[in-house]
């Protein structure tokens, strides 16, 4: 982090940091040790404040090396402790494991504290109860991934211990030495140690000033009425050395003293304070040590706070020698007098509830390495009754010229929607509207907690279904998914507003109902607004001496400290007016950046600021919907492709846009201010290469961390980063179209037209990009909805939906990161190399990449409509329209799938051989494995996907558009083998004619065999034996007729369809060959016969016998008498009595009976069995 860049706070709500599960634990219970048990409120505001609002919160930074890093602790309901890990190494982010640890009595203010074993994974927490009980908790990192149970044994982790001595010296506070010594601040002024021994017993040691008539202290007690008695050495702060075994206290008389940890005893006494006395006994920060400078100087430094605003702080050196402390070197008074507190602000009235001390950011890596350059940066955390501030000041203790001693206050942490609510909006359309803007306000990304919106939701039932409402039975409101919560949130609100009638006239009064709606929706999000910032209220500030990140805990939320991009810099700038901020000159002006070099120049920081204040003008004129408006005209605008000129463009959209909506007046004073301006090209061009270097949000800090807090802070800071992105492109814009219309001056600027040009598709992409981060980053506050989490005092109901299947990903970009094949694949130290490319997400291209990704990652999940809304951004690229096509497919609209298809064929290919590796990866999975501009391959992965789906005839379809693109320079095996796949196409879309012209082009002759099984099979099974047998089969007609009489012999039973006799009866009889049709037919007969005389003939099956016979002599009619007979099997019959024999022989010399049947023996047959049918209707 560079020392002239702006910081920023980020707020991440703490139920995005919650674990899948949650495990409840009860500390073993001593008699004595237990307050009167509250009844658990049923007032929704209440029980909010209680169960999710903390009392005490922080966050317990592990040393380095440690598998669980970092855990937020909370107290709740007073005497329950949360332990949620928010930093591990090597675990999935949210798989671990969150403890909720209840104790009989409330926990004391200043009364827990974190310590870490030092040689094994393990770490302890103390706390001390009203009751004066000490519990020492016992945790592995084990226990936070689910590999530890917790066994019924409290014992093993949990020891309680009262001491007699709290009896009569009764402890204010502690702080943990190591996890077996801690020291107590007694009431009356005494410090105790208590140190565990080998059998896990405490010993209790006192200190010792030195001084016999300290122990008497404590009975001489002073104060400014009879009520106010306080002993005057009352430690109120305390802080520990480990590296130095040192403890520095600082009690109410202003002393300042330093203790010896191993020998128990005073060392020095100074003064942090003289004239004057406090007297709020409530234990507080007044110290702060950094251990480990990061510069030659002091050994440490020490930083106390004198309690008054108006005196600030005093920075102490130590000094030590090898083996002793020497003593404490006031720095201040001589070389740092501008470290006095200012308030914030005059019009509140402001406390200083935490400061801490670190070491100074680095400029750059050499930075890192270089132990000469001193720095230190002093944090002060400022609460008011309405809200809280951080400042901070870079001080160099050893650099009396130093002259960046100043506050600076942080950029506040960017809320999309402003406190000041608009009172009325004027909507001219349905109702329904109405509910769908100020729900789109509620549910922006970074607004509200999940948490916050449940909770406003239940003290609605609350208010207005009172009597639902019982002792001790509360209405709980959950969600399965956003649209659950949505549908929730629409309900109660119009079930407050009726639609009502003119009681004059009876007609409905819409305009009044949709009043009352507006206002309704208005009071919701105001109680939003409220629960939100009881949520904000500060408890903690942290600094990570490793990392050098700061934390700010607070009540629902952890803020973290980080750096602001440049467009969030100037945008802050620009709209606060602090046009002559020295430290906004100094950070434009930094050297060895070539973009913001220009921004130095005084010129051109007023005029970019002189822009902003145009567009100032606009947006104050324009009330939202008007505002909603205008982005869906340029949003439209940037989707359609134009045939006229960019200035009848810029025309087309001011009469849209400005229509009636502004005052001559106004482009007068528009115009002045415009022309004021020293060269407002410029001023946009480098505010535009601002913008585009901002774009590439980077994941270095989750790469590096792969943490829920790390990740959560990315999600946010892409979200406000991505407003503020479309907002500045917006606001210019609607300069450059107010401009190239109203202002005469326009044709002087060169180079307008294409500045315009460059801000319209810088635009287009901000759209692509904000509608990707909507869909990965919008499913922010889903955790608490997972069917894992079961929480008894938060209530919160389990459901049954997995949240990896949750409303399309689980929360946030942890799934896109973690199910995304893009990430999968790469290793470490590729991924490190990947996100360090100026690129979006560090991985991207541009924004147009990154919407095909991602709608391709969602459509691969299935969620067609989510995916749609983002591939109508990018419909103009090849691939985007092949996307929508996939797309449309998924949905079954076929038609409109094909033409997309093709539409896509224009100029994909080329788009292919040119694109990433990461572009690829995603074609890959699409099943698209070919980089060369080949047309041909493109409509075969088509057919195939028709193919995939069975849709046959589509399929067929784009197999043709190949067969005409890419038949010509396919060799003899890729034709054989496009043929083989068009004919299986034709075949399974039932164009059989097709099929049979495609057959004909197969040229291997096994192939073809094969191919006409498929089709013989397939039209007699259709019944299409007629249509069959008018092919011509050219070449095949041998293979046909074996086919067919292969089918026939192996019937079983010849009355089932298809008859393949007659099937190929008729074939013969169309090739000419009467024998042959008649043998086929009196091999039926046999068949028909046979059965019939086991069986019984019926009189269909006789039928078909007298059928069959005047079919069998029909056929032997049409040739010569010498030739009218057949051969047949020998089946032993009474009707073959008189039938010749004649011999043959087979392949293998073996002698078979053969028989001849001439037309004559047929007719005797076909007479005889009319003998038979007429008898068998005789006796009926």
């Amino acid at each position: 982090m560079k020392l002239e860049s702006w910081l920023k706070e980020t707020s991440i709500p703490v139920d995005q940091l919650l674990q899948r599960k949650k495990i409840d634990l009860n500390v073993f219970r001593v008699e004595g040790d237990e307050d009167e048990i509250e009844e658990v409120p049923i007032d929704p505001e209440n029980y909010y404040s209680k169960a999710f609002l903390a009392s005490q919160s922080s966050i317990f930074i592990r040393k380095k090396g440690r598998f669980l890093s970092k855990i937020l602790w909370r107290i709740v309901y007073k005497n329950i402790l949360e332990l949620i890990p928010v930093e591990t190494c090597d675990l999935d982010i949210f798989s671990g494991v969150n403890l909720c640890i209840f104790f009989p009595s409330s926990i004391k203010s200043y009364g827990i504290v974190f310590i870490d074993e030092e040689d094994v994974d393990e770490f302890k927490v103390h706390v001390l109860t009203q009751q004066n009980f000490f519990y020492t908790l016992r945790f592995t990192s084990a226990h936070f991934n689910g590999q530890c149970r917790f066994i019924e044994n409290t014992f093993d982790w949990c020891f309680v211990y009262r001491s007699c001595y709290f009896d009569v010296r009764m402890p204010h506070f502690f702080v943990s030495i190591t996890s077996r010594k801690v020291v107590f601040a007694l009431k009356d002024g005494g410090l105790l140690m208590f140190e565990q021994n080998d059998q896990n017993e405490y010993i209790e040691i006192p200190f010792s000033d030195g001084n016999y008539l300290s122990s008497f202290k404590g009975m001489f007690l002073w104060g400014i009425s009879k009520n106010d008695k306080l002993s005057s050495n009352l430690i109120i702060s305390m802080d520990v050395s480990l590296m130095y075994s040192l403890l520095f206290t600082i009690s109410l008389d202003g002393k300042l003293k330093v203790w010896s940890l191993d020998r128990r005893s005073l060392l020095k006494t100074y003064n942090a304070w003289s004239d004057q006395k406090i007297f709020d006994p409530q234990p507080r920060c007044l110290i702060s040590i950094l251990e480990k400078p990061s510069f030659q100087g002091y050994k440490f430094y020490l930083l106390t706070f004198t309690s008054l605003i108006e005196s600030g702080f005093i920075l102490w050196g130590g000094t030590h020698s090898e083996t002793t402390f020497t003593g404490l070197i006031s720095l201040t008074s001589h070389t740092h007098l501008q470290m006095r507190l200012r308030p914030p602000t005059n019009n509140s009235v402001w406390v200083v509830l935490k400061f801490t001390i670190s070491s100074k950011f680095a400029k750059d890596e050499n930075d890192l390495q270089n132990n000469t350059k001193s720095g230190l940066v002093i944090w002060v955390l400022w609460k008011s009754n309405t809200s809280s501030i951080i400042q901070y000041m870079i001080i160099d203790p050893l650099n009396p010229t130093f002259t960046n001693e100043e506050w600076n206050i942080l950029i506040p942490a960017h809320k999309f929607l402003s406190k000041k609510i608009s009172p009325s909006v004027i909507f001219e359309t349905s109702p329904y509207d109405v509910s769908e803007y100020w729900y789109r306000k509620i549910s922006t990304p970074g607004q509200f907690s999940l948490v916050t919106i449940r909770t406003a939701l239940e003290i609605y039932q609350y208010k207005n279904h009172s009597k639902n409402y019982r002792y001790n039975n509360r209405r709980n409101v959950s969600f399965n998914s956003l649209q659950e919560m949505k549908d929730s949130v629409y309900k109660e609100i119009n079930m407050i507003i009726t639609l009502q009638r003119d009681p004059y006239n009876g007609l409905l009064l819409f305009d009044k109902y949709r009043q009352e709606l507006n206002a309704e929706w208005i009071r919701f999000l105001r109680l939003c607004t409220e629960l939100e910032e009881l949520g904000s209220e500060p408890l903690d500030l942290i600094c990570d001496s490793t990392t050098n990140c700061v934390f700010v805990v607070k009540a629902n939320s952890v803020g973290i400290i980080n750096k602001c991009i440049s467009s969030e810099v100037i945008y802050y700038h620009c709209l606060n007016k602090k046009r002559d901020d020295p430290r906004f000159q100094k950070w434009c002006s930094s050297k060895g950046n070539l973009i913001y070099s220009h921004i130095g120049n005084d010129t051109t920081r007023f005029d970019i600021a002189q822009l902003f204040f145009i567009s100032n003008k606009f947006l104050d004129d324009f009330s939202d919907i008007q505002m909603l408006f205008i982005k869906q005209v340029l949003e439209e605008e940037i989707k359609q492709k134009h045939s006229f000129s960019i200035g009848d463009r810029i025309w087309i959209l001011s009469d849209r846009i400005f229509a009636q909506q502004i005052e001559a007046s106004k482009i007068d004073d528009i115009n002045m201010i415009f022309n004021d301006i020293s060269d407002p090209i410029l001023a946009m061009t480098i505010l535009l290469r601002c913008l585009i270097n901002d774009k590439c949000f980077q994941l270095n800090i989750y790469v590096k961390q792969r943490s829920a807090l790390s990740l959560n802070m990315v999600t946010l800071s892409i979200h406000q980063a991505t407003y503020i992105y479309y907002d500045i492109l917006l606001r210019m814009l609607l300069i450059l179209v107010f401009i190239g219309c109203y202002n005469n001056n326009m044709q002087k600027l060169t180079g307008f037209y294409q500045l315009f040009n460059d801000y319209l598709s810088e635009f287009r992409e901000c759209c692509c990009i904000r509608e990707c981060c909507s869909h990965l980053l919008n499913k922010i506050d889903e955790t608490l909805i997972s069917n894992n989490i079961s929480n008894q005092y938060h209530d919160i109901k389990t459901v049954n939906k997995s949240i990896e299947r949750l409303y399309g990903f689980e929360s946030t970009l942890r799934f896109f990161l973690r199910e995304f094949y893009i990430f999968k694949e790469l290793k470490i130290n590729e991924m490190e190399e990947l996100i360090h490319s100026s690129r979006v997400l560090g991985i991207f291209k541009d924004g147009y990449e990154m919407s095909f990704c991602t709608a391709a990652l969602l459509f691969q999940f299935k969620y067609l409509s989510e995916a749609m809304e983002i591939v109508s951004w990018i419909s103009f690229m090849p691939l985007g329209i092949y996307l929508k096509a996939r797309i449309f497919l998924g949905l079954r609209m076929l038609e409109k799938s094909s033409a997309l298809f093709k539409k896509a064929s224009v100029g994909i290919c080329t788009y292919i051989t040119h694109a990433t590796d990461i572009i690829l990866n995603v074609l890959k999975s699409f099943g698209i494995s070919f980089i060369s501009n080949d047309l041909y391959l493109y409509f075969i992965h088509v057919a195939d996907i028709y193919y995939q789906d069975a849709l046959y005839l589509y399929s067929a379809e784009f197999y043709e558009e190949a067969r005409k693109v890419g038949l010509e320079k396919l060799n003899s095996t890729e034709k054989e083998d496009l043929y083989s796949k068009m004919f299986q196409a034709y075949i399974d879309a039932k164009m059989y004619d097709n099929a049979y012209l495609t057959l004909l082009q197969l040229q291997s002759y096994e192939n073809k065999c094969d191919s006409l099984y498929k089709l013989v099979d397939m039209m007699c099974g259709e019944n299409l034996s007629e249509r069959l047998c008018e092919y011509s089969f050219l070449g095949l007609s041998d293979e046909f007729d074996s086919i067919l009489y292969f089918r026939a012999q192996n019937m079983i039973d010849v009355r089932t369809s298809p008859c393949y006799h007659k099937i190929l009866y008729s074939w013969r009889v169309k090739q000419g060959n009467f024998q042959g049709a008649a043998s086929i037919m009196y091999h039926r007969l046999q068949k028909l016969r046979s059965s019939s005389l086991i069986k019984g003939a019926g009189n269909q099956e006789q039928i078909d016998i007298v059928e069959g016979y005047l079919a069998l002599l029909s056929a032997l009619s049409c040739v010569d008498a010498s030739n009218s007979w057949i051969l047949y099997p020998d089946i032993k019959s009474t009707y073959h009595s008189d039938k010749k024999i004649k011999y043959s022989h087979s392949e293998k010399d073996e002698i078979k009976q053969r028989q001849i049947l001439d037309i004559t023996a047929i007719r005797k047959e076909y007479t005889q069995e009319l003998k038979r049918m007429q008898f068998m209707l005789d006796s009926i």
